[in-house]
């Protein structure tokens, strides 16, 4: 059973979803494969075609994808901290390090609302209240930016 406390960091193998079920025996490497196949066909992420078929709970899948997260965690540090050693770990080693490691994040989308200018103050008359409209002399201006996009727009 992989620990939650230290993750395993020895490969790609090890970051991948079932892997991560079967070493934690949520899933069976049966299991495992029959979803891998039924997965081609119905095109479901694979805790989705795990739960459908009934061989995981989503508590399960929860939990392998929190694990994955951290082993992934865990490669990139090592993959950092190995990194200033440059031309050292490579003469140390003699061409024994490699590493191959598949990464895919999740950009969740944001947006962000500037005011560029608008005017000090509004000076609503009685004339106004009656037409049920007011005259605005000079608009506002503001800017939207999302992780798309950047829109300018005047009003």
């Amino acid at each position: 059973m992989l620990s939650t406390s230290q993750p395993d960091c020895s490969g790609p193998e090890q970051s991948r979803l079932g892997t991560i079920l079967v070493a934690n025996g949520y899933i069976t490497r049966a299991q495992l494969e029959d979803a891998l196949h039924r997965q081609r066909e119905t095109k479901r992420l694979l805790g989705e075609e795990l739960i459908h078929a009934g061989h995981a709970t989503a508590e399960q899948i929860n939990h392998g994808l929190w694990l994955q997260r951290k082993l992934i965690a865990c490669a990139l540090a090592v993959a950092v901290g190995v990194a200033p050693l440059g031309g050292l770990v490579s003469m140390v080693n003699a061409g024994q390090l490699a590493a191959a490691m598949p990464v895919s994040a999740v950009v969740l989308p944001q947006a962000k609302i500037h005011i560029v200018a608008q005017p000090a103050q509004l000076k609503i008359t009685e004339a106004d209240v009656s037409r049920g409209s007011v005259e605005v002399s000079a608009g506002s201006r503001f800017s939207v930016t999302t992780n798309t996009a950047v829109l300018v727009k005047n009003i």
